[in-house]
């Protein structure tokens, strides 16, 4: 028999205390400790095409002591400075034979078939090999329709007895006459739909010339009281109706809230101050108040927001509020981060419009913001959207208020809907750089457009895709890379309550780990 571990899509940055390391080791652990005879890497296992990451992640492979085909994805292609360099790295013997099997990577990081994919796929055949494996990045959809062709013929025919490709995060089978081709969702824990990291592997029987696929799930050692705390911990934000978010939280039982506070104008005191008491005397222990933004007046070169901010601190205070979330300064990025006098009139506007609210020891979170499609990627566009510009303006107000209780609040699709940052900037790599010092999370699904725009504040419908995979979070949860603190699914409607019984309903065991 014939044992092939297949690993696809890990996109590992260059720093290397991301989750994604982790998960990138345990896939190469499980080949080692399911042994299989050759592991079959089919690309994107860098996110940027770095050399850095590169020899890292070859290092880790000939450390396995087990032969190794690679064939790149699109992603090792990203840096043109580093392109040569990181596909020479990457360069293996594009076969592998054992027990009448013939193994074969094909080069589709440009989602075509080379002439010389072509001309080894000939070969093989013509050397008596009727039993090939194949792989390759993109999926067959991606190809042109005369490599599709080609590729299709061969399965039905049963030259090819499996094709694999990754690409799309997502576990697929489908039957082409006599052979298979089958979908691997990879092990990048930001990105894989459906489930977990998955590790394949695929065991070849040459006596009955018959394939078989196992799927080796990422498990996570989930004991009941992490799974309580994280529950907890677990609420909604009222983004748009206050009253029926509290009533909501109070019937669920839900301890974390965070009110918007331009959504509570037309709620009286009246009204509103019995109502959090009821939610408090239900276990209601963490409540948040959105602050409005303080931006830079482009037009009249003046910083606006203030008042607007003091006011709604004096509400918090006024309904006891223990926490605080405001967006990052609204102001172009070359002015913040290359002029010193806008910094520093930003920074004396954010200490005077939180003076009162900090005073009171109240924990203030600075969340990060994205980049919209229409805005040019260079010095006009907004602040804080990479880790490095949020931590930075952190630091800043923490030293220039004294007061180490401002911290981060991580809206996580935010980070994924961030193109081209969010290629350079995964989900992994913020908690990795900024886990330490959340104080809050914003929970919601990343949905395309028909237009093929993304779109924020989507319901969660499940732990595991379509844009934002969960188990990054509940990695990084479990092995106390990030703070144990309030989430809030940020989500429009009704959809807030299903998504918050998504996240109940999932289930976890002490014992097995993970379960979806």
């Amino acid at each position: 028999m014939t044992r092939i571990a297949v690993i696809a899509d890990s996109h590992l940055p260059d720093d290397s205390d991301t989750i994604k390391e982790e998960v990138f080791e345990w896939a190469l652990a499980t080949a080692i400790e399911r042994k299989a005879d050759v592991i079959v890497a089919a690309g994107d296992l860098t996110a940027m095409g770095t050399m850095e990451a590169a020899k890292r992640i070859k290092q880790k492979m000939d450390a396995t002591n087990l032969p190794y085909l690679i064939t790149p994805g699109n992603a090792e292609r990203r840096s043109p400075e580093f392109r040569e360099a990181v596909l020479s790295e990457f360069k293996t013997s594009a076969s592998f034979e054992q027990n009448s099997c013939s193994i074969l990577v094909l080069d589709s990081s440009q989602q075509k078939l080379t002439d010389n994919d072509r001309k080894q796929i000939v070969d093989l055949v013509s050397r008596g090999q009727k039993q090939l494996f194949v792989a390759t990045h993109f999926p067959l959809a991606s190809f042109p329709q005369k490599d599709q062709g080609f590729l299709r013929r061969l399965l039905a025919d049963g030259i090819i007895g499996v094709l694999v490709a990754g690409h799309l995060h997502r576990n697929g089978t489908e039957r082409i006459g006599k052979g298979e081709y089958h979908l691997v969702r990879g092990i990048d824990p930001d990105k894989a739909i459906g489930g977990p990291p998955d590790c394949v592997f695929f065991d070849f029987d040459s006596k009955t010339q018959y394939w078989q696929r196992l799927d080796s799930d990422y498990r996570i050692d989930w004991t009941a009281e992490r799974s309580d705390e994280f529950r907890d911990l677990l609420g909604f934000s009222c983004m748009r109706d206050s009253f029926g978010g509290i009533k909501d939280a109070i019937s669920m039982r839900v301890k974390s809230i965070e009110l918007r506070f331009e959504c509570t104008k037309n709620i009286s005191t009246e009204t509103l101050f019995p109502l959090l008491e009821q939610w408090r005397a239900k276990g209601g222990r963490y409540l948040s108040i959105h602050l409005p933004d303080i931006l830079w007046d482009l037009k009249n070169s003046k910083v606006e927001g203030v008042k607007q901010v003091k006011t709604a601190c004096e509400f918090a205070l006024k309904i006891h509020a223990n926490r605080l979330t405001m967006h990052v300064p609204r102001c172009p990025v070359g002015l913040i981060c290359k002029n010193t006098d806008i910094k520093n009139k930003m920074l004396d506007a954010y200490a005077d419009a939180l003076k009162r609210v900090l005073e009171h020891g109240i924990t203030l979170g600075i969340e990060n913001l994205h980049r919209t499609p229409d805005e040019k990627i260079d010095s006009t566009r907004g602040f804080g959207y990479t880790p490095t510009e949020c931590l930075d303006w952190i630091n800043a107000l923490r030293k220039k208020t004294n007061n180490d209780k401002i911290g981060f609040h991580f809206d996580i699709g935010h980070a994924r809907n961030n193109a081209p940052y969010s290629s350079v900037y995964s989900i992994s790599q913020w908690f990795a750089k900024l886990g330490n010092l959340i104080t809050g999370y914003h929970l919601h699904q990343v949905e395309q457009a028909p237009d093929g725009k993304l779109m924020n504040h989507c319901p969660v419908t499940g732990m595991f895709g379509p844009l934002i995979s969960f188990c990054s979070l509940f990695i990084a949860w479990n092995e106390n890379q990030i703070k144990h603190v309030p989430m809030y699914l940020e989500i429009r409607g009704e959809n807030a309550i299903k998504s918050l019984n998504c996240f109940r309903q999932y289930r976890t065991e002490t014992k097995r780990g993970l379960e979806y």
